[in-house]
């Protein structure tokens, strides 16, 4: 969200000065590619959350896009003193991040991480990944700064910090960008003037062998449990990496149909659980709701086709040519400093192999892309009146309205507040998951016909979402209507085959039909996905009992038996079963 205020906030400052830009080639192929985006939205699956993003960090919609679009531009107006400025200025960014990134380590901060002892590190980003991909643009500017110190102060100044940084970056434990940045070293390196190569590299050696040294002395469990981590994103027999595998074929098929325009913009969540074997559900749960590919590549193959990938392809490689172009012509300290962009930009690209961006690290990409074409341009701003000043304070705080919506969110639903849900869905109306909360809250209270106007509100929105199918199924349920109640679980499963509580739906709607084959069917998919479905294994037990299956019947409330003992009339049926056994 503070992305988006940003771009609004700056966006009529750019319009203002539009005309005094002088474009570049990279220019016009940013601006075919968030063309080509506008297409996908427009044509999506989905149009109403291709344009806003899923999640409540809302990745990769149009509306972000457009954003770090118009972020794209803001070095174009800095003044020509502070374009020499930027690259020092960036190199601070991380700094607060990293400093809450330590305090999260000792576990001294308010929402402490739980599980193992040395914890994964995520900072203000609510993911270790998402904070290591941030990180990683910065990881060869801060190289830059510490190799190109000239002062004692500045030595012990950029050596501490580059310390810290380095240590936050290998707590987050993520081996995408652990490889990316060492990807983005190789490239800085073989920038450097031959003279200084001479010097760095054996420097840089002596530091990875020493720290590796001082790890395998005194931390021999981190040190052993850092370096298998890495390498193991190689080891295709690795579960997680395995795991990986499967969803890359899943993304694949999901192409079939969309291969040249893709399904639109961040529409992979919805479509992703149809397409995965059971196998990835039962050896990844963790990465089944997370709605991307670990691979940015595929993520923009199926959300935005062939075209689009290729367009990203170029994209990367403009800006990384650029930048070496650039890099050559100069020499000494601003050499060290120029050269770190395009091995920044590589580095990126690298981790996109193995994992995706957030939208703050893509707003940082285009960032860098940005200072990279115009660092020899003068700026072009202009003073602004107060109108502009007002109109862009308005648009950015329109742009947190999503922030002050989840709050809203948040209390409804701790209160179980339909009213404050409703009023969150007023100020953002884009998230499945308020009106599907809000159905919910609606049908425990009693209020059938809101909730299936809700319920179905949220399936015309995005046919996909068989969370919305589901709950509307209960409701008809509710009311009475069973065929058609099974008819919408049926539509649930097609677009998530793999969400148990439908096939749970399903088999009661079954059984209050009659069609007590079916009904176990598909009570035995529930158990497949869920093996704790206690309400699973009864209901099959009274179907196995009045078909006189006694041996079958009592072995599922035996089941049961062992999750829960004390589970309403178990044990009178289990008497009266073992009576009719004997």
């Amino acid at each position: 969200m503070l992305v988006y205020a940003s771009a609004f906030f700056f966006l009529p400052f750019f319009l203002q000065n539009a005309r005094k830009v002088k474009w570049r080639p990279e220019d016009g192929l940013l601006l075919l590619f968030l063309a080509w985006t506008a297409v996908c939205t427009i044509f999506s699956v989905y149009p109403a959350g291709s344009f806003s993003g899923y999640y409540r960090f809302y990745f990769q919609g149009f509306l972000a896009f457009f954003s770090v679009t118009v972020l794209y531009f803001l070095p174009r107006f800095l003044s020509g003193e502070d374009k020499e400025k930027f690259p020092r200025l960036l190199i601070w960014v991380p700094l607060v991040p990293l400093l809450y990134g330590l305090v999260q380590y000792f576990r001294l901060d308010i929402f402490p991480w739980e599980g193992q002892p040395y914890p994964r590190i995520w900072s203000f980003f609510g993911n270790p990944d998402f904070f290591a991909s941030f990180l990683g643009f910065f990881f060869p500017l801060l190289l830059s700064a510490l190799a190109s110190a000239s002062t004692r102060k500045e030595i012990v100044l950029y050596g501490v910090y580059f310390c810290l940084f380095l240590f936050v970056l290998i707590q987050t434990h993520t081996r995408a960008v652990w490889v990316g940045s060492s990807a983005a070293l190789i490239v800085w390196l073989l920038l450097q003037e031959r003279s200084r190569r001479r010097i760095l590299i054996p420097w840089i050696a002596a530091g990875i062998l020493a720290a590796g040294l001082v790890l395998m002395l005194f931390l021999p469990d981190i040190f052993s449990g850092f370096g298998k981590r890495f390498v193991s994103i190689f080891d295709l027999t690795e579960e997680n990496i395995r795991m990986r595998i499967l969803g890359y074929r899943a993304a694949l098929q999901m192409v079939r149909g969309h291969l040249l325009t893709g399904s639109g913009l961040d529409t992979y969540l919805w479509r992703f659980r149809a397409f995965v074997p059971l196998e990835f559900l039962a050896g990844s749960r963790s990465m089944t709701h997370a709605g991307y590919a670990h691979n940015q590549l595929l993520q923009f193959l199926v959300d935005t086709g062939a075209v689009g990938l290729g367009l990203y392809i170029i994209l990367f490689a403009c800006f990384i040519c650029r930048g070496i172009r650039d890099s050559l012509g100069l020499y000494g300290r601003e050499r060290m400093i120029v050269s770190s962009f395009p091995a920044a930009v590589f580095g990126t690209f690298v981790s996109g192999l193995f994992s995706f961006y957030p939208i703050a690290s893509l707003a940082y990409l285009y960032i860098f892309w940005g200072w990279m074409t115009s660092r020899n341009s003068p700026g072009y701003s202009s003073p602004s009146g107060r109108t502009v000043w007002i109109f862009s304070a308005v648009l950015a705080l329109s742009a947190l309205l999503p922030f002050a919506a989840d709050v809203k969110f948040k209390k409804g639903m701790m209160r179980q507040d339909e009213k404050e849900v409703y009023r969150a869905l007023r100020l953002n109306p884009f998230p499945d998951f308020y009106r599907v909360s809000l159905g919910k809250i609606l049908r425990e209270k009693g209020r059938i016909a809101e909730a299936e106007s809700v319920f179905r509100e949220a399936a015309a929105r995005n046919p996909y979402n068989a969370l919305a199918w589901n709950g509307w199924g209960v409701v008809k349920r509710e009311e009475g209507n069973e065929e058609e109640a099974a008819a919408l679980f049926q539509k649930a499963l097609l677009h998530d085959p793999h969400l148990s509580a439908a096939w749970l739906n399903l088999a009661v709607a079954y059984e209050k039909q009659g069609d007590f084959t079916r009904a176990l069917e598909a009570y035995e998919e529930a158990l497949k996905l869920d093996e704790s479905s206690q309400l699973a294994y009864f209901n099959s037990g009274v179907i196995y009992a009045n078909r006189k299956d006694y041996a079958r019947a009592r072995e599922e409330w035996k089941k049961l038996e062992n999750l829960n003992s004390g589970y309403p009339r178990l044990r009178g049926y289990l008497q009266f079963l073992d009576k009719l056994i004997e």
